[in-house]
C-alpha cells in the first residue's frame, strides 16, 4: 500500500474500546494523543465514542505512539471494570489519570487472566462474604472458613491465590495507587503496589481481602469502607488471641521489632494492634509511634522480611517453559507488549530458574504452597498455536 494509499484508506477493522484502554494506561488524554499523532482532539472522540475508523496511516501512529501491537486495536472488546464496588486506597487523593492508569492496567490483566484460564486449573475463588458483619468479626470468620484458626499467616499473598483470587502487580507507573481489588463474577481480582516493603505488601493484601468480604457487594468506596478494611486487615494478619499471648506487653521498641516477625508486619502495624488490644497504654502507644516516626520506620521498615511474590504466576511461567512458550510468545498471543506482560506479572518470567535456590526460599508454609501447585498441576495439557 502507498503512503496516499495509506493517510486515505479507512482501517477495516478496529475497537474503540482498545484505543480509549491503550491511552488511559499511557496515562494520556485525548488532547495528549491528538498531539502525539497530529491530528484533532475530535477526531479522538469521534473514534472513541462515535463509530469513526482512523486512516491506515492514523492506526500505524496510533500503535508507534502508544506501543501496543496493531492486532492490539483490532481484537474484541476487553472486560470493563466494575465502576461501583471497586476498592481504591485514598481515592479522594487520586487524580483522573492515576486512576486511569491503574484501570486499564486491571482491564489487560483481565485478558492475561482468561488467557491463563483457558490453559490452566486454577484454585477456585474461595472468599467468603460477610457484609454485615463487623470487621475484627469477619477476620475470625475468614479464618474460620480457611482452615487456620489463630496461626500466623506465612505467606499473605499465596493464602489469597489458594483461595481463588488472582492476584497481579501494578506496573510502576501506577505507584501512586497502594492497591485495588473489584471481582467479575465469582472472580475476585487483586492489583498490588511491589514498591512498598515486603511488610506493607502483606498489608495491602489484607486490606483487599476485607474489601472483598466486607465491601464487594456493588457498594461505593469511602472512607468508612476504608476504616473497616484497616481494621479487618490488622486483625486477619494479627489474631487478637495470638497478640495477647504472644506479644511483649508494654513492652519496649527493640521488643516490638523482634516480636513482628511472629506475625511478619511492620513495627508500625503491631504496635497499632498490641494498642488495639490493650497490651500498650496510650502513653507509650504514642511515645512508641512517635520514636518509630523519627527512625524513619514508618516508610523503612527495621529487619525487614522477604518480599512476596505470586505462587500462582510463577508456577504458570513454569509449566510454560516446559511447554516451550517464551514470555514474547505469551505476549503476542496476548496482543500486548512484552514489557506490559512483566510489569502486570511481579517481571517472575524475568527471573532465572534455580531449583536450589528457589527450594531454600521456600520456609514453613508448604501447606499453602502444596495447595497452590496441586491446583495449577491439574492443567489441560496445550502447546503453542
Amino acid at each position: 500500500m502507498s503512503s496516499d494509499d495509506r493517510r486515505k484508506v479507512v482501517a477495516p477493522r478496529f475497537n474503540p474500546q482498545r484505543l480509549d484502554t491503550a491511552r488511559r494506561r499511557r496515562g494520556w488524554s485525548r488532547v495528549k494523543l491528538a498531539q502525539e499523532i497530529e491530528i484533532s482532539s475530535r477526531m479522538i472522540r469521534a473514534y472513541e465514542h462515535e463509530g469513526r475508523h482512523p486512516t491506515v496511516e492514523t492506526l500505524d501512529r496510533m500503535v508507534d505512539r502508544l506501543g501496543f501491537p496493531r492486532p492490539f486495536f483490532e481484537a474484541d472488546d476487553l472486560e470493563e471494570i466494575p465502576a461501583v464496588g471497586t476498592s481504591f486506597r485514598a481515592l479522594s487523593n487520586l487524580t483522573a489519570k492515576e486512576r486511569n492508569q491503574a484501570t486499564a492496567a486491571g482491564q489487560i490483566a483481565t485478558a492475561i487472566s482468561a488467557w491463563i484460564d483457558e490453559r490452566f486449573t486454577l484454585p477456585e475463588p474461595d472468599v467468603p462474604s460477610f457484609p454485615e458483619v463487623d470487621p475484627e468479626t469477619a477476620s475470625l470468620a475468614v479464618r474460620q472458613h480457611w482452615g487456620i484458626g489463630e496461626k500466623s499467616v506465612g505467606h499473605m499473598l499465596r493464602m489469597a491465590e489458594v483461595h481463588g483470587v488472582r492476584v497481579f502487580s501494578l506496573p510502576r507507573e501506577c505507584d501512586s495507587v497502594d492497591a485495588f481489588s473489584f471481582k467479575l463474577g465469582r472472580v475476585p481480582f487483586m492489583f498490588l503496589n511491589t514498591q512498598k516493603s515486603a511488610e506493607r505488601l502483606r498489608m495491602d493484601v489484607a486490606h483487599e481481602l476485607a474489601h472483598l468480604v466486607l465491601h464487594w457487594a456493588g457498594k461505593s468506596q469511602g472512607r468508612t469502607e476504608e476504616h473497616e478494611a484497616a481494621q479487618f486487615a490488622s486483625a486477619f494478619l494479627m489474631p487478637r488471641a495470638s497478640v495477647i499471648s504472644h506479644a511483649p506487653r508494654n513492652g519496649t521498641i527493640k521488643d516490638i521489632v523482634a516480636a513482628k516477625h511472629r506475625w511478619r508486619v511492620s513495627a508500625a502495624a503491631l504496635t497499632y494492634r498490641m494498642h488495639k488490644v490493650g497490651m500498650l497504654s496510650d502513653w507509650r502507644y504514642r511515645k512508641t509511634f512517635a520514636y518509630l516516626s523519627r527512625r524513619g520506620y514508618r516508610t523503612s521498615e527495621p529487619n525487614p522480611i522477604a518480599p512476596e511474590s505470586s505462587d500462582v504466576l510463577e508456577q504458570v511461567y513454569r509449566l510454560l517453559r516446559e511447554d516451550g512458550v517464551s514470555r514474547a510468545e505469551m505476549a503476542s498471543q496476548l496482543l500486548i507488549p512484552p514489557a506490559e506482560l512483566s510489569s502486570l506479572t511481579f517481571g517472575l518470567e524475568a527471573m532465572p530458574e534455580d531449583p536450589a535456590a528457589t527450594a531454600a526460599a521456600k520456609p514453613a508454609w508448604e501447606g499453602e504452597l502444596a495447595a497452590t501447585h496441586a491446583a495449577i498441576d491439574r492443567r489441560r495439557r496445550f502447546r503453542a498455536v
